[in-house]
C-alpha cells in the first residue's frame, strides 16, 4: 500500500499535469498564461508537496544599477537581470508577473517548477544561511540548487522530463563573457556542469550527489571549500548570471 505522503504528492502532481492540458486546450489561452491566472493552482499545489508553504506573492523586477556601479565596473552587462526572478526570503514565495522569454505553451509547466522550487528552498531554510560574500553566495545558492533539483525529482518522479527541459534551456541562453575574470569563469564552469548534468545526480563533488537533498549547511560548508579553492585564481569576483529556474538571491 502507498504512504500517505506518496498519494498526496502524485495527486498534487497530477493536477498540475492537468492544469496544463486544460490550458493547452483552450485554443490560445496559452498565449496569455500568467501569474495572475495561476497563483491560487500554484498555491495548492505547493501546499500539498510542502504543507505550510505560504502565499504566493510578486517578484519585481531588478533595479537597474547606479551609474557609479557602471562605471567601477561592478555591473557589467552580463550580469544585469533583464527580468525579474523568483525567489523566497524564508517567509514569503516571489514568481514573475510573466514568463516572456518562455514559450507559451510551455509556460504552465515552467510556473509550476518555479513555485516548487522556491517552496522547496524555504522548507529547506536555504534563506537563513545565504552568505553576504558574493562568491559564498554565488556557490552556496548553487550547491542549493543541485540538492533542490535532485529532492525535487525524488520526491515528484513526474517533474523530472520538465527540470530536463528547463535546464537545457538555461544552458543554450548561457553566453560567454568577454571580459570576465578567471575566478567569474571558474564558477561559470561550475554552473554550466550543472546544467549539463542529469537533475537526478549532481555531478561529482556537488552537495546533493550523495544524500537526496542534502541540507543547507552541508552546501555551506562546499560552498566554502569551493571558495578557498577558486580564491587561488587571479582577478576579482563580481558574479555570474543568474538561472531562472533556481531563481534569485532573497536573504532571510
Amino acid at each position: 500500500m502507498a504512504e500517505p505522503e506518496d498519494v498526496i504528492l502524485e495527486g498534487a502532481h497530477l493536477a498540475a499535469t492537468r492544469l496544463g492540458a486544460l490550458w493547452a486546450r483552450r485554443g490560445g489561452a496559452a498565449d496569455r498564461v500568467d501569474l495572475a491566472q495561476l497563483r491560487r493552482r500554484l498555491e495548492l499545489l505547493v501546499a500539498a508537496v510542502f504543507p505550510g508553504a505560504p502565499e504566493i506573492a510578486v517578484a519585481e523586477p531588478p533595479a537597474p544599477p547606479t551609474l557609479l556601479a557602471r562605471i567601477a565596473g561592478c555591473a557589467p552587462a552580463h550580469l544585469r537581470p533583464r527580468v525579474a526572478l523568483a525567489s523566497t526570503d524564508g517567509e514569503r514565495l516571489r514568481l514573475p508577473r510573466e514568463l516572456d522569454a518562455v514559450p507559451p505553451g510551455e509556460r504552465v509547466a515552467r510556473y509550476r517548477l518555479l513555485a516548487l522550487e522556491q517552496a522547496a528552498r524555504r522548507a529547506r531554510g536555504t534563506a537563513a544561511l545565504l552568505p553576504r560574500d558574493p562568491l559564498l553566495r554565488d556557490l552556496f545558492l548553487l550547491a542549493e540548487a543541485a540538492s533542490v533539483d535532485r529532492l525535487l525529482a525524488e520526491r515528484l518522479p513526474g517533474l523530472v522530463g520538465d527540470l530536463r527541459a528547463a535546464r537545457a534551456a538555461a544552458r543554450a541562453a548561457r553566453v560567454d563573457a568577454p571580459r570576465a575574470t578567471a575566478r567569474e569563469r571558474c564558477v561559470e564552469a561550475l554552473v554550466r556542469a550543472l546544467l549539463e548534468a542529469d537533475p537526478t545526480m549532481p555531478p561529482a563533488g556537488f552537495p546533493g550527489d550523495d544524500p537526496p537533498g542534502a541540507s543547507p549547511a552541508g552546501s555551506l560548508a562546499w560552498a566554502r571549500r569551493e571558495a578557498e579553492r577558486i580564491r587561488a585564481r587571479p582577478g576579482r569576483y563580481r558574479g555570474v548570471a543568474a538561472v531562472a529556474l533556481w531563481g534569485g538571491a532573497s536573504p532571510g
